[in-house]
């Protein structure tokens, strides 16, 4: 009797498994849970679909809608001088940096809100109950060439301000010293992308400016302009760089 139930049992594992590997992987126990049963899924390959799976299948089937045709010419030309219905915009100035000009008592600060380069009394003093002070001149505008304005310099001798600019617009733009409104700019120069701080070496006549998405520092002549190449460059794992944005240049002092 033992023997036959042995058989049985042999027999029975040996056709569960072949069925088994017709259409399933071997079963695998998990705890007390145990595989009971198995149905292979149809040849033609159909899904039991229910009636909360049928919408979300229906849409998976569907064949996708063609693309819509590219407006005409005339039509494109129409919606880029259209006039937007309303505009939602912020006034205020958002001062990103600035730099003192003793020579000519003034203070000028590079503004990102407004693409603006802004020049006050550097004695200014805003009262209590004043919204604000009103700058001496503002240079903004599109002949201006500003654009997110992040950091300023002014030249010590011709009170040349030089403008840098973070995003959008790849140039620093220097202006003459009474430069005011949508002025063009005197000369101006092709920066790398995410340029932010500048500040100059007046001895030896360059301008060193900080790039935050390249991790460096360029060098470029004072006098370059358009699309001169910087001099030199300072970047790499050494230099311990990483997203700079001030700097600062310290001159030491020599000895007759």
């Amino acid at each position: 009797m033992n023997i036959r139930i042995s058989i049985l049992i042999v027999l029975f594992a040996i056709s569960a498994k072949v069925f088994l590997s017709r259409g399933t992987r071997e079963t695998k126990i998990i705890g007390s849970e145990r595989l009971v049963s198995v149905e292979p899924l149809a040849e033609n390959g159909e899904l039991c679909v229910t009636e909360e799976t049928a919408p979300t299948l229906m849409a998976q089937q569907a064949s996708p809608t063609a693309a819509p045709q590219r407006p005409g010419d005339a039509i494109r030309k129409q919606v880029a001088v259209r006039k937007p219905v309303s505009t939602l915009r912020d006034p205020r100035n958002a001062f990103a940096g600035l730099v003192i000009d003793p020579v000519r008592n003034e203070v000028v600060i590079a503004e990102e809100n407004n693409f603006s380069l802004l020049v006050y009394d550097r004695m200014e003093n805003t009262p209590p109950k004043a919204a604000l002070s009103e700058p001496k001149r503002m240079i903004q505008g599109e002949k201006t060439f500003l654009e997110y304005a992040c950091s300023v310099y002014v030249d010590p001798v011709t009170g040349d301000i030089y403008g840098i600019n973070n995003d959008t617009l790849n140039w620093m733009t220097v202006f003459d010293r009474n430069a005011k409104g949508n002025a063009s700019p005197n000369r101006k120069l092709h920066t790398p992308h995410t340029t932010f701080g500048i500040v100059a070496d007046e001895e030896k006549q360059e301008l060193l400016m900080t790039i935050q998405d390249d991790h460096a520092v360029v060098a470029f002549k004072k006098s370059a302009k358009d699309q001169e190449a910087p001099i030199r460059l300072l970047q790499g794992p050494k230099t311990l760089m990483a997203d700079p944005h001030g700097i600062a240049l310290f001159l030491k002092a020599t000895t007759a």
